[in-house]
């Protein structure tokens, strides 16, 4: 009986050093970055930033593809109802903080897109600024005015209209001077975001920055979430795939619902589901073939020139989501002035963009069950975006 003990005595210790080995060289060795690279497939995380008093107001889900550099995102604004579970009801981001924390918002999005996250990350204001520093600023281009005033110490602050490169406190103070929870606040984040990503894939001594040992360091301290050491090095050696024209962010839509401070996901969750499918797919596409042919994506304008973000920028702001894709335009069109989407007549959306700014291509495109008849007006040009008949 003494001998039976003492062997299974050696055997659990045996399986525990096995394990401790095992569980050491997986934190430290192995990383879903390099595997997603070896096997040609992508790795999927969700972004949560919150405000001063923590309150989660933005997030992103998105896929990123090591072996072809490309990434893309959904945005989700605070007033989106989001499902946890297997229950019907609905309920917003700070609501499910509030009755979970944080680990019941990442299971609201994994469980509404239907994506396993790899990596769940909350970003406070203050962290964000300190990595935008990190980063050496970010090039935004701002499209109206905006005064932003802090009553307390009657600090005032102005930004004009133009292309600005922003420290992390004044970009900080530009997504907060829109009001909060609001749609605004999370385009001007998405802003921040794309062209942060935007400013880091363009430019090479900053990938070789990323990879050593204190820039990391320092970029944990202020990351939330389940990142470890190996995923930082196994995302700088892949960081050399990355292009600015390898980034694309979409906005997830909704419909009213009783409450009237919050929205449901279109088609009963269904487009937010294929919103995420869309993601997946395209980030697998190398960077010279285009995805888009007559597959579902967002409205987009690829690989701008001139004005970093600028195509980036165009599709940010279009809140039409789902899509039916058609290609129009052709290399070298001008857009003098605006930007202007019709939607059955009547403007939906326009908005300045520089004069210099060029695009090489113009992808517009539709869902059928929620924009019939639209145009495209870049500078002089005009496109049409047809109706598509049902059955075809």
């Amino acid at each position: 009986m003494r001998k039976d003990h003492r062997t299974a005595a050696i055997i659990v210790t045996a399986l525990g050093i096995v394990f401790a080995v095992l569980s050491f060289y997986y934190f430290f060795f192995i990383s879903p970055i390099s595997t997603a690279q070896k096997k040609r497939d992508a790795v999927y995380f969700s972004f949560v930033f919150t405000s001063a008093r923590h309150t989660p107001y933005a997030a992103f889900i998105g896929a990123y593809a090591p072996a072809t550099g490309r990434t893309g995102m959904v945005s989700i604004p605070s007033f989106m109802g989001l499902w946890r579970g297997d229950s019907p009801q609905l309920n917003t981001l700070e609501a499910w903080y509030t009755r979970g924390g944080y680990r019941s918002v990442f299971d609201a999005i994994s469980r509404t897109f239907r994506m396993p996250l790899t990596y769940r990350i909350v970003v406070q204001e203050r962290d964000l600024a300190d990595i935008i520093d990190l980063m050496g600023g970010v090039r935004i281009f701002i499209e109206n005015e905006v005064s932003y005033v802090r009553e307390a110490d009657g600090i005032h602050l102005a930004f004009s209209p133009g292309l600005h490169l922003l420290d992390g406190g004044r970009a900080v103070q530009y997504i907060a001077a829109a009001p909060d929870m609001s749609r605004e606040r999370l385009s001007r984040l998405e802003d921040v975001v794309m062209n942060l990503c935007i400013g880091f894939a363009g430019d090479p001594s900053l990938k070789k920055v990323f990879t050593t040992l204190p820039f990391t360091m320092t970029l944990a301290a202020r990351l939330h979430g389940n990142l470890r050491p190996v995923d930082y090095r196994a995302f700088g050696d892949t960081a050399t795939n990355l292009l600015p024209a390898g980034f694309s962010i979409g906005t997830m839509s909704g419909e009213p619902t009783s409450s009237s401070n919050m929205l449901a996901p279109l088609l009963n969750g269904r487009h937010a589901v294929k919103s995420a499918k869309d993601i997946a797919r395209d980030v697998l596409m190398p960077l010279d073939i285009t995805p888009y042919g007559k597959q579902d994506i967002k409205l987009a304008v690829r690989n701008a020139t001139i004005i970093g973000g600028l195509a980036d920028r165009i599709k940010i702001r279009m809140s039409y989501r789902g899509f039916s894709a058609t290609e129009f335009g052709n290399a070298g069109i001008h857009c003098p002035n605006t930007f202007v989407l019709i939607r059955n007549g009547s403007a939906a959306k326009g908005f300045m963009v520089a004069d210099a700014a060029k695009t090489k291509l113009v992808y517009a495109c539709t869902d059928r069950s929620l924009l019939q008849d639209a145009a495209l007006v870049l500078g002089d040009d005009y496109y049409e975006i047809p109706r598509i008949q049902s059955g075809k």
